[in-house]
């Protein structure tokens, strides 16, 4: 039981940096509050770094299985990013509550939301040996 817990807290960080990252840019794009937008990508950044961060440095640790998860489910999170943020911003539209100006945004998010999950996920999967080498993460002795 404890397992299939520790297997889904591993979900939490790819859908906060995918699909719940995607909806909370699609609501500072309603709102109209462009300068929102310098915090979210810090924070984004930040947040998928730590995502990957965890998963490398907790491995033969406290949670492997919720970094195995975390790591298995981040390509999947970034594809239902893509559809998420798709349904959302087709009901704002059909609601008419978007204006014209802001709506060029909306491809920007769409592409590069996942694209820095699956760009940190590939520079987890080449740089991870390196920081191991480095001393940086610690790593088990094969």
């Amino acid at each position: 039981m404890v397992g299939i817990v520790y297997l889904l807290l591993g979900c939490i960080p790819p859908l906060t940096a995918g699909p719940l990252a995607g909806l909370a840019f699609i609501n500072i794009l309603k709102r109209g509050k462009g300068w929102y937008q310098v915090p979210f990508w810090v924070l984004l950044v930040l947040v998928n770094g730590l995502v990957m961060f965890w998963v490398a440095s907790s491995t033969d640790a406290w949670l492997s299985i919720s970094s195995f998860s975390a790591c298995f489910f981040t390509p999947v999170a970034a594809i239902a990013t893509v559809l998420v943020m798709r349904i959302a911003w087709r009901r704002l539209e059909a609601s008419g509550k978007i204006q014209a100006t802001r709506k060029g945004w909306f491809p920007i998010g769409q592409v590069l939301i996942p694209v820095l999950q699956i760009v940190s996920f590939v520079a987890l999967l080449l740089f991870a040996p390196l920081l191991c080498k480095a001393g940086l993460v610690v790593c088990r002795n094969s």
